[in-house]
């Protein structure tokens, strides 16, 4: 499916709207329209999307890689915006291995997020169910264990915790599903 520049920008004001704290979230939106438009052009990754009268209003970015395989579809402009905001967390993310959760799953959801204004009404869990429905295994991770909502959402649909893992100082606790 082609998607038209438009549906990237919409994807990408609703990213940075929905998670403004993620790495995504934090960049210009002209680099999150890259980094979908990457992303997009790339199978090693899947676009799930959810709609209203047309308008999306939430997604699903699958990894087919192990997580924090989106990284190596950001354009190399955002590295050098990173690296002036916070050099240090750049030079360890570039370093850092994270192949021991990379095995844990085949599928890994980067990120799901919901328009505020349609949260709460099943939304989420209907995009989830779309990646349920077309792979068998699934692996999820929060930041950290305080992410009450995140966790709540992923028990609630089957998910079960199988690990956790520090990459680049922050606390994954990893949850996985499975047919």
């Amino acid at each position: 499916m082609i998607m038209e520049d438009r549906e990237l920008l919409t994807i990408a004001k609703l990213h940075i709207k929905c998670l403004p704290n993620s790495h995504i979230g934090r960049l210009p939106t002209w680099m999150v329209v890259k980094f979908y438009k990457n992303m997009h052009e790339n199978p090693d990754f899947e676009l799930f999307l959810q709609r209203a009268d047309y308008n999306i209003i939430g997604a699903a970015v699958i990894s087919k890689k192990g997580f924090g395989a989106t990284k190596s579809m950001l354009p190399i402009s955002a590295y050098f915006l990173f690296l002036l905001k916070n050099p240090i967390q750049v030079i360890k993310s570039l370093f850092s291995a994270t192949k021991s959760t990379q095995k844990m799953c085949d599928i890994n959801i980067e990120f799901l997020f919901v328009d505020s204004l349609h949260r709460s009404g099943g939304i989420g869990s209907k995009l989830l169910q779309s990646v349920m429905e077309k792979y068998s295994e699934i692996c999820v991770s929060t930041r950290n264990s305080d992410d009450n909502k995140a966790i709540g959402f992923y028990v609630r649909n089957g998910f079960s915790p199988i690990g956790t893992q520090v990459i680049v100082g922050r606390d994954l606790k990893i949850y996985k599903w499975e047919i």
